[in-house]
């Protein structure tokens, strides 16, 4: 009985030596997987973060000019299309006041010229508030607020990217 139990202890010593670096492994594995899996959720919130940024800061940009300058000059009957391009710049220059650096190199680095890109979004923008213009903020988004946000976005983004094709393939 003692050879078998001396038989049996060496066997489970034998077995353990081998699992402690297979165990070893899957254990390493296993960590380098959930870091990755948490550097690109860590990722994806901080990108989702700078596009709610953009999004809250041209909104608020297209409607500062608005409140400042649009509505006076329109009231006034001198609403032209120099007024037009100040209105834009107007929306524009709080746009970009209200962006953190962060988000103005992540928008470089991903659509290269930041004026270029935020252009298409405050004309997107215009446009949706001449649709449907509010007197007070929206108390909470729709998801169709949300199609048609994703929606000149994906216009004003296609467009971005059209143009800096087209001025890369001019250089050429």
């Amino acid at each position: 009985m003692q050879e078998f139990l001396d038989f049996l202890w060496e066997l489970f010593r034998a077995v353990a030596m081998a699992s402690v670096p297979v165990c070893a492994a899957f254990a390493m594995r296993l960590f380098h997987t959930k870091s990755q899996q948490a550097s690109a959720q860590t990722d994806n919130l901080l990108l989702k973060s700078i596009l709610d940024e953009v999004d809250k800061a041209v909104t608020t940009g297209v409607t500062y000019s608005s409140q400042t300058f649009v509505d006076a000059l329109k009231n006034s009957g001198n609403f032209g299309e120099e007024a037009q391009k100040e209105a834009f710049q107007i929306a524009l220059d709080k746009t970009l006041s209200m962006l953190s650096q962060t988000a103005k190199e992540l928008l470089a680095n991903v659509y290269g010229d930041v004026t270029d890109y935020l252009t298409g979004l405050i004309e997107a923008e215009v446009k949706n508030q001449k649709i449907a213009p509010s007197t007070t903020a929206p108390a909470e988004d729709t998801a169709e607020d949300a199609a048609v946000l994703a929606a000149t976005t994906a216009a004003a983004t296609a467009a971005t990217v059209a143009k800096a094709t087209v001025d890369q393939l001019a250089t050429k």
